[in-house]
């Protein structure tokens, strides 16, 4: 009785996470205990640094796709749609795109993964292949709750002002994935590919809590960007941006 009480009372410390995740991963606050790394395996006593999902979305046609999902565990795993298929992990749909993992755990055991082990994510990166265009289409994440309630937000990508490269963007877009989950891009441009980063800052492991440990992991900052503060310059008195180190 005592674990489940002790679940019971963590149901609010994920409340609490996932209300709070882009500013934990920010400022590399909280703790963990016996937690998952990024990838879902694996434990430490130490705040890990995030480490990203990371997918390569590929369309084989010369023809723009629109509407393209990543994830949705409950409509994908189980029962895809006509014409989409699975074979070793890797999702191929009805209009020729395919999706891969690049990590140890496949795409479709990522998929099954979130039905258990939901996270939170604070920063999102694509890097465009061969178009680099690919690379600012916005995405839209669509969740939906046991009561059919669904809700949608729309993040755009951006151009990291401190990089050189064209073909890669970036959005601080905290959204939290489970099964029910989708990230769906407005098109995925015609022969095009490009890799999805997704860099959580929590992840819940309910299983922990059997072995009296807490169930919200979270992770540091993995410093993909470079952030700007603003100085005071001393002549003249006006205030500067400098790149952090």
């Amino acid at each position: 009785m005592s674990l489940i009480n002790q679940y019971l009372g963590n149901t609010g410390a994920i409340s609490r996470a996932n209300r709070s995740a882009h500013s934990n991963f920010n400022n590399f606050a909280g703790s963990q205990t016996g937690s998952l790394s990024a990838d879902g395996t694996g434990s430490s006593r130490n705040i890990p640094t995030s480490q990203p999902y990371q997918l390569l979305i590929s369309n084989s046609s010369a023809s723009v796709i629109s509407n393209v999902d990543v994830l949705g565990a409950f409509q994908y795993l189980y029962n895809p749609p006509n014409g989409s298929s699975w074979s070793n992990g890797v999702l191929t749909t009805q209009t020729n795109i395919t999706i891969t993992s690049l990590t140890s755990t496949s795409y479709q055991g990522l998929l099954s993964q979130t039905l258990i082990n939901p996270f939170t994510v604070a920063y999102t990166q694509v890097s465009a292949n061969n178009v680099s265009a690919q690379a600012f289409v916005p995405f839209t994440v669509t969740t939906t709750d046991a009561n059919g309630n669904t809700l949608s937000n729309s993040f755009p990508m951006i151009q990291d002002l401190y990089q050189q490269s064209t073909n890669g963007a970036a959005t601080f877009s905290n959204f939290s994935v489970d099964g029910l989950t989708k990230m769906t891009f407005a098109q995925v441009l015609g022969n095009a590919s490009f890799v999805l980063y997704l860099y959580p800052a929590v992840n819940v492991n309910p299983a922990q809590a059997l072995a009296g440990n807490g169930v919200v992991n979270q992770f540091g900052n993995p410093n993909v960007i470079r952030q700007s503060t603003q100085v005071l310059a001393a002549t003249p008195a006006t205030v500067v941006n400098r790149i952090g180190r």
